[in-house]
């Protein structure tokens, strides 16, 4: 055991030995009584960091690489080398690696508490550049979690490679066995499916979980679950975000999807591409290819549009700092067709969506229905005989029963609110972690991530932050000019309403109200607000 010119540092386990010379850590496993699967686990390590270090040149997270003692040199930076003097044919008997003096995060955690956001984002920073390099050869970990990062003086070091594998190696050490850490797993991974490199971006959120609170995203601060419990949450529950800082939850929320970063909604690409108002109202001077055709078809009395369809292919998803332009083309224009709406023609354009680089990014099939409407049937002709009663105007409208008022779109996160609504109270969620008030209600607190929550019960009290007078377009439900206001309550959360008791010139900001609650039938009640009379105050 001290060939080669190492010196016997102590026994690790039953089977593994170290040794050291200088900085060189020698990992020497004992294949006497070891399980069968300890040897082929050893030689995948040695293997994959041979991979990983000789095609990773430069990637200085990466702390663990063999090399050929009669070969070039170590890549540069690379902050471990491995040499294996193991004879031709045969297993490899040892692996020398860099001896890295620093603690391991989860060490480091536990013994002194969750990492700042400062030195979070850093950590996210360079474990990502970490696993971007092990991807670039082709690799995947498959075992990133705290134990396995360690907190060097420079960087922190992404180490153990004992389970990674390269991508085109379908081989398992156990058929149906799930191969990782508990806790950080994928839940692809968790299942016993493949891992794709979306795994280790995966485990890569729960680890900064863990380092932001101390706790893994899949567990209950001072629990000790079972490797069954936590494989049974990340299949079927999503993660824990509690106690993440605000402006990191969102890069933590994407990385648990498997993804390295805050991603855009991809059906906002539409969104973002069209001009706005300022644009709408101050037009380029050029006038585009699409304006013609929009005059050619008002010429043939085609005046009106409503859009059919719409068919959406995405090659890839945006990131913040994309900029993005459409191109559209004309596809198809259909024979003159006959439709409820009256006679049009279906208009198919094609918007090709590319980035700043050029590279598209989505392509939507457009289809609008460019039509005629129909005509209105004359009232003048009518017959007096077949003409209604008159009845005086006023008399004849109160006559009609009023309309329905719209019915607002119930779902399990505001049902509550409307519940309390029909019995007269004006409640506010509030988040049970961090104490935030929200509104309108939400599955999640905004600030900490936390889906745990409960409500207060409004003071009924507060001021106009903004308004406006509507006129058009006109509901039957409503008594026009309709003031409708955003209020900031008391407990400074806001909310729109309407406004009661007082005339749309009277209405100012600041101007302090108070609840009043409107009974639109026996199953809406809603709340509105009317200025603070003197008896109010």
């Amino acid at each position: 055991m001290d060939g080669a010119g190492y010196r016997v540092y102590r026994r690790l386990s039953t089977t593994q030995w170290a040794k050291v010379s200088g900085s060189s850590l020698l990992t020497c496993p004992s294949f006497v009584d070891a399980p069968p699967a300890t040897g082929q686990t050893f030689l995948y390590e040695v293997r994959a960091v041979d991979k990983a270090g000789h095609e990773s040149a430069g990637s200085a997270d990466v702390t663990a690489v063999t090399v050929d003692r009669t070969g070039p040199a170590a890549p540069t930076g690379l902050t471990a080398i491995g040499d294996d003097f193991s004879p031709p044919g045969h297993r490899p008997l040892w692996l020398a690696t860099e001896y890295v003096a620093a603690p391991a995060l989860s060490d480091w955690v536990a013994g002194h508490g969750p990492l700042p956001p400062a030195a979070l984002r850093a950590l996210a920073a360079e474990l990502a550049a970490a696993l971007a390099a092990v991807h670039a050869c082709g690799l995947t970990h498959r075992d990133v979690k705290p134990s396995n990062v360690l907190l060097g003086r420079d960087r922190p070091m992404l180490i153990d490679f004992g389970i990674a594998r390269a991508a085109d190696d379908s081989r398992h050490t156990s058929t149906g066995g799930v191969i990782g850490s508990p806790g950080y797993l994928a839940p692809e991974q968790a299942a016993g499916g493949a891992v794709t490199e979306a795994g280790d971006i995966f485990s890569l959120g729960a680890v900064l979980v863990f380092a932001a609170t101390g706790t893994g995203p899949f567990e209950h601060p001072g629990e000790q679950p079972s490797a069954a419990s936590l494989l049974y949450r990340i299949v079927h529950e999503p993660p824990r975000l509690d106690g993440v800082p605000a402006e990191l939850a969102p890069l933590a929320a994407a990385r648990a999807t498997g993804r390295p970063g805050v991603v855009a909604p991809a059906s906002m690409v539409q969104a973002w591409t069209m001009r706005g108002y300022a644009a709408t109202v101050s037009p380029a001077a050029g006038r585009r290819g699409f304006d013609e055709l929009v005059e050619l078809l008002d010429e043939g009395g085609y005046t009106s549009v409503v859009a059919t369809d719409s068919e959406l292919e995405f090659a890839r998803e945006l990131v913040p700092g994309d900029h993005v332009s459409v191109e559209e083309v004309v596809e198809s224009i259909s024979p003159e067709k006959k439709t409820g709406l009256g006679v049009g023609r279906f208009v198919t354009t094609v918007k090709t969506y590319r980035d700043q680089g050029g590279e598209v990014v989505a392509t939507q099939r457009w289809r609008t229905l460019r039509f005629r409407p129909a005509a209105k049937p004359d009232t003048a002709a009518t017959p007096d005989a077949a003409k209604p009663d008159t009845a005086e105007p006023d008399e004849a409208k109160a006559a009609e029963p009023r309309a329905p008022r719209p019915r607002p779109a119930l779902n399990r996160d505001n049902a509550f609110w409307f519940e309390a609504a029909k019995e007269h109270r004006l409640v506010i969620q509030r988040c049970l972690s961090c104490e935030t008030l929200r509104h309108p209600p939400g599955p999640c607190c905004p600030r900490c991530g936390s889906f745990e929550w409960d409500t207060v019960r409004a003071s009924g009290r507060g001021h106009v932050h903004s308004f406006t007078v509507n006129h058009h377009p006109r509901h039957p439900a409503f008594d026009y000019p309709l003031v409708v206001a955003v209020v900031e309550l008391a407990e400074g959360t806001r909310l729109i309403t309407n406004l009661t008791g007082v005339a749309p010139e009277d209405v100012t900001v600041d101007m302090p109200v108070v609840l009043d609650w409107l009974d639109a039938d026996p199953d809406l009640s809603l709340p509105v607000f009317r200025p603070v009379a003197s008896e109010d105050r």
